[in-house]
């Protein structure tokens, strides 16, 4: 009985191996394996994307522009896009070292009145191990199938792997992008800033505004 298991189970391996992804050539069995520790991350330290966006009232939408330009420069930050117009409104798309991103926020204040200011951060350090833990994998098994495409002597086995082998490249490559996509979001913020620039009433825009709180207050008992 001993015996029978252990002739049935060369046929058992090769069987799983359809479904693992595994092959086989001149009777050698492939598996894939998880690196050491390819589950475990790398340091404690939390990977975290902060990104913000501000809505800033300025006087001179030129010189707050420049400004602007001028504090991101000193915050060895970049302005990654800027479109709109000098007399209205501008839209700046801002990338800045995650260590800057405080200061520079701070630094906002110092152009206009800041209408609206908001931060976000997501948390992206379990996305960031799972993608190194497959991209471990996906390493080995490519390893593995090299070694055996070195043995392989029969042209139906070195197609079957080569095939496997550019699928496997395919996804070590979609991994590695992902990977340092979430990796240069956490290095570098993003914020967005608009500046608006700040609206100068006429004569006639102070009597309708004085007409405006004169009303306002008769809803008002305090």
């Amino acid at each position: 009985m001993t015996n029978t298991r252990f002739l049935l189970l060369p046929l058992f391996v090769g069987a799983m191996s359809m479904f693992a992804g595994c092959a086989s050539v001149n009777g050698a069995v492939y598996e894939p394996q998880y690196a050491a520790g390819a589950n475990e991350p790398q340091s404690s330290e939390r990977m975290v994307i902060k990104s913000a966006s501000l809505e800033i009232e300025v006087e001179d939408i030129l010189s707050a522009t420049d400004s602007l330009n001028q504090l991101v420069k000193t915050q060895s930050g970049y302005v990654e896009s800027s479109n709109g117009s000098d007399d209205k409104a501008r839209f700046l798309s801002i990338r800045i070292p995650q260590q800057q991103f405080e200061s520079l926020l701070q630094g906002m204040g110092s152009l206009g009145k800041i209408k609206t200011q908001r931060i976000s951060s997501r948390d992206v350090t379990d996305s960031l191990v799972d993608y190194q833990a497959k991209l471990n994998n996906q390493i080995v098994l490519r390893d593995r199938m090299r070694a055996l495409l070195d043995k392989a002597n029969k042209i139906d086995d070195i197609l079957v792997l080569e095939k496997e082998l550019a699928r496997l490249q395919t996804e070590i490559d979609r991994l590695t992008a992902l990977q340092k996509n979430l990796q240069q979001q956490v290095a570098m913020s993003a914020v967005d800033v608009t500046l608006e620039k700040k609206v100068q009433l006429g004569p006639l825009g102070y009597v309708g505004y004085g007409i405006y709180w004169a009303i306002s207050k008769l809803f008002v008992i305090e």
